[in-house]
């Protein structure tokens, strides 16, 4: 399934869900309006709008959930619901200090809704306050205290009495409101935030358009003027919309459109401005009909032969609300004017600087500008110089680093390694961008004539787009953009731009296409030929050569589940004795080509320390024999080349093979073939025929007896075999004859408490399933088990904690129920939550373990499973439940499952064991 098919599948899945959950609510049944959105929040949990309503539902009963929630949404987005949710939650769960605080909150930055006076004064009853205050939506003053008491308003630290005027509350930074020397609850307030104004204009065919609002106070309408020389006009906005991409749920924008023919002809700027007089996003707009040639204008005059060295100016660009660190610029050692706007403005003030374009929240390290002008002036064409960052097109660790990336390290020690690692190196780039570039004063003042425009705030207000059009200007005169992966210049602020800054970057990202077309094709073969892979993977290797402890070498797949999780385990043993655990999986070059990345034991923070195979088998085995290897593990090899086990047992280090599956004699690795079914492991002539008939898991050609060649090579020179359960150490030994296997279970089942027996049930007999249910893990069987209950109108049914490959299909019977996905520490208590009688572990294979077995019984549930693979040695060995033959029909299965609620002891069809639910004893078969 393709990215695309599957985003469209889950929204198809989260849509229904809460579909399903709102109109349970309609009909009051709140239970199970609970069960359905809390569906659609595992499926998409940050989805505000699923998540308010979910916090909403559960008000009623688990406040101290609902307050988590709610929370959350405040946090993420602002919304007047969720703070009077909020405030609710934590009344009802008697934190009336909560309540407090998040009441002040909400009156302060916010006109609250109407419905929230009442909540409000029980608030302030039980809080033992003097009162609230707040604004009207009119920005008059609302004071809630008794009539009788005093009350001192001060605009500024002003004394003001009468109406406040909604004016004043525009212009205002802060409204106190006293009694008896304390502040009411909600005071201060702040009518800047409260008044704000977010908003985003474009040029369109037809003339300007757009939206607006004030996040803070919905309900009022903005003003809004549209303004070009000697004109000036009111805007005239529509009633509230919903349709706006980005805003968060509940928002009440305003659009508006101002048609040319209004304008005056010609006339250019175009500002739309709020009631502050302050441009929209996105203006002023300069509207232009002439062809992309002619805006193109002439070609960029090229470098200079001895270009002249200046001063710099430093531009601080970005978005509002962060900072630039004065005492970072102070390393430098020079004084720098520090201006605040669109380069193009800065650039005219400063007419003989060069100029330092740094996005507030740049942490630029000690010797910074000296080493970006060297970089920039030790070739005639350097035109722009970036350095590494955290985010950018320079970004460090790769492409889809975040801006908060510091691997447990100060931004200044990783620009000492990044210097250690790259030196004074360059790399050439299509465009520059990131948090700091540094721009040449003639490759600027080369740009064609036509793009001083594209430098204006209005039409360029990202620092990134400003950049990118003036590389693609001056790239065909000769001029060069490069990296300096030696620096690094940190970005601190982890900002979300919101729905006006996305509808600007958007709009701008089209404007560029449109002068600049050939730039996608640079940024698409720059992406692919990843130029900057070598200076990364030498930043990689510096970092990871900081720790001198002996290491652990564990190879492993890079599909997560049962594996990932014993792999972590093992990692987390090593480094309690003192080795630092190196995980080899596999990896993809920039290029595409395929091979290994190293890791360490929680975390994938050296992606570039990716060897490509089989051309770096041998640097790959040097590389790990510098870690100096005590021990080595192969968990895994799927979608790894054979290389790669070449190159670890190329370290002449014993190493121990941990079995987790079967891929070391059958290509699809679970021994499910024809008809989706457990093949009963036949002769490898048989095998063969499987394998042409319905494919292989495996990521190369390999013929079963040559996979088994192999296989067996590696198995019998191993230190020792592991396996999880004898189930899994015969099948092995089966396949290869007199091979050593030790049995090490994962866990100990004695260490769980024994479930209690099935109780007897009178009514709808609920099982659960856990885990993610795929074709080995029998969700047809459960399928079918679900439809036959539907069929025969059986009073059973179906709850899966956790997901399936087609939730659909089972949520169609009308019997099933599909909780969404869970992280492993939620297992028990999400399975304690569905109120089973029992679990049933409906997997068609022989597994090798399975740790949804140890979740189901940990949660209270006795299970029921088939008689194959160690599950079944399992229950066998504790009783914990019963075993079901493999070709079991599905009428039988749910006739056995309402038979043990019905309290029988054993089972009356003599097709099932003899293995009882409420023994404890050890069975034998």
């Amino acid at each position: 399934m393709t990215e695309t098919a599957e985003i469209a599948r889950l929204t198809a899945l989260v849509s229904d869900a809460f579909a399903r959950g709102q109109r349970a609510l309609a009909n009051g049944d709140r239970r199970e309006a609970i069960e359905w959105l809390e569906r659609a929040h595992r499926l998409a949990p940050t989805e505000s709008l699923v998540s308010l309503a979910l916090a909403s539902a559960l008000l009623a009963g688990d406040t101290a959930r609902a307050a988590l929630l709610f929370k959350d949404i405040v946090e993420k987005t602002g919304i007047r619901d969720a703070r009077l949710g909020l405030i609710a939650a934590r009344f009802l769960t008697g934190d009336i200090a909560g309540a407090s605080q998040a009441l002040a909150d909400a009156l302060s930055q916010q006109v609250p809704r109407a419905d929230l006076a009442a909540l409000a004064d029980r608030v302030v009853k039980a809080a033992g306050a003097l009162g609230w205050c707040g604004f009207n939506r009119d920005g008059t003053v609302a004071v809630h205290a008794p009539a009788s008491m005093p009350v001192d308003i001060r605009i500024d630290g002003v004394a003001f009495a009468g109406i406040f005027a909604q004016e004043t509350a525009r212009t205002a930074d802060r409204v106190t409101i006293v009694s008896r020397g304390t502040h009411l609850i909600g005071s201060p307030l702040y009518p800047q935030a409260i008044w704000r104004v977010q908003g985003f204009v474009e040029e369109a065919a037809d003339g300007p358009r757009g939206w607006v609002w004030h996040p803070n106070n919905p309900d009022a309408e903005p003003v809004l003027t549209v303004e070009t020389r000697g004109y000036r006009a009111a805007i005239v906005l529509s009633e509230p919309e919903e349709n706006i991409p980005g805003l968060p749920p509940l928002a009440r924008p305003r659009v508006f459109a101002v048609p040319w023919s209004e304008l005056p002809y010609g006339q250019a700027p175009v500002h739309v401005r709020d009631g502050n007089g302050r441009d929209l996003l996105g203006s002023p707009l300069f509207p232009d009909r002439a062809s992309p040639e002619a805006m193109r204008g002439r070609a960029s005059s090229p470098p200079p032969a001895i270009p002249p060295v200046r001063r710099a100016v430093v531009i601080a660009i970005g978005q509002p609300g962060g900072g630039l660190e004065p005492r970072a610029l102070a390393c430098s050692g020079e004084r720098l004017v520090i201006a605040r706007g669109d380069i193009g403005t800065a650039a005219s003030e400063w007419p003989d600087h060069d100029l330092i374009v740094l996005e507030e929240g740049a942490v630029p390290p000690p010797g910074w500008l000296a080493r970006l002008r060297d970089a920039a002036y030790a070739h005639p064409d350097v035109g722009t110089v970036t350095p590494f960052s955290n985010l950018g097109i320079a970004a460090y660790p790769g492409p889809d680093a975040t801006r908060l990336s510091w691997f447990g390290l100060s931004p200044v020690r990783l620009d000492r390694l990044a210097r250690k690692a790259n030196g004074d190196r360059i790399v050439e780039l299509p465009v520059a961008g990131g948090p700091c570039v540094f721009i040449r004063r003639d490759c600027f003042d080369s740009a064609e004539p036509g793009n001083a425009r594209q430098y204006n705030h209005g039409e360029y207000a990202q620092g990134s787009e400003q950049l990118r059009a003036l590389c693609a200007s001056t790239s065909a005169a000769g001029w060069q953009h490069v990296a300096l992966p030696g620096l690094f210049v940190a970005q601190t602020i982890d900002a979300v731009p919101d729905a006006a800054w996305t509808a600007l970057a958007a709009r701008n990202a089209l404007l560029l296409d449109r002068r600049h077309p050939e730039l996608n094709g640079k940024m698409d073969a720059f992406g692919q030929a990843g130029p900057l892979a070598a200076a990364r993977r030498r930043l990689d290797r510096v970092r990871w050569g900081t720790a001198k402890i002996p290491s652990a070498i564990l190879v492993t797949h890079d599909d997560g589940g049962g594996v990932e999780r014993q792999v972590q385990e093992s990692a987390a043993g090593h480094a309690a004795n003192g080795r630092r655990a190196v995980i080899v999986r596999p990896g993809r070059l920039p290029s595409g080509e395929a091979g290994v990345t190293i890791g360490g034991a929680v975390d994938r923070l050296y992606p570039n320390l990716t060897f490509a195979l089989p051309r770096e088998k041998h640097a790959l085995t040097r590389f790990l024999r510098g870690t100096r290897p005590e021990a080595v593990e192969l968990h895994h090899f799927l979608n790894l080349d054979p290389s790669a086990i070449e190159a670890v047992r190329a370290l002449s280090v014993a190493y121990d093979v941990h079995i987790h599956d079967f891929i070391w004699f059958c290509p699809r690795i679970a021994l499910v073939g024809r008809g989706g079914r457990y093949c009963g492991e036949p002769a490898p002539s048989a095998c063969e025929a499987c394998v042409a008939e319905t494919g292989t898991y495996l990521h190369e050609a390999i013929p079963v007896p040559a996979l088994l060649t192999r296989s067996r090579a590696i198995l019998q020179n191993a230190r020792q075999v592991i396996a999880p359960s004898r189930d899994t150490a015969r099948r092995m030994r089966r396949h290869f004859p007199g091979l050593p296997v030790r049995v090490a279970y994962h866990e100990d089942d004695r260490a769980v408490a024994s479930p209690p027996p099935v109780p007897r049930i009178a009514g709808t007999v609920r099982v659960c399933v856990a885990g993610a249910i795929g074709l080995h893990k029998g969700f047809h069987v459960l399928l079918a088990c679900a439809r036959n209950a539907r069929e025969r109108g059986l009073d059973l049914t179906f709850t899966v904690a956790g997901t399936t490959i087609d939730d659909q299909s089972l949520l169609d019977t009308g019997r099933a129920f599909v909780t969404g996905p869970y992280r492993p520490e939620e297992a028990v208590n999400l399975i304690r939550a569905q109120n089973a009688a029992m679990a049933f572990l409906p997997s068609i294979w022989p597994e090798t373990w399975n740790l949804g077995l140890t979740e189901l019984w940990r949660a209270g549930l006795r299970v029921a499973a088939f008689d194959i693979g160690a599950p079944a040695e399992r229950i066998r060995k504790t009783g914990r439940g019963m075993l079901l033959p493999l070709d079991l029909p599905p009428g039988e299965i749910n006739d056995a499952f309402l038979n043990a609620a019905k309290g029988d002891l054993f089972f009356r069809s003599a097709a099932l064991r003899p293995t009882s639910f409420s023994s404890d004893a050890t069975l034998s078969k």
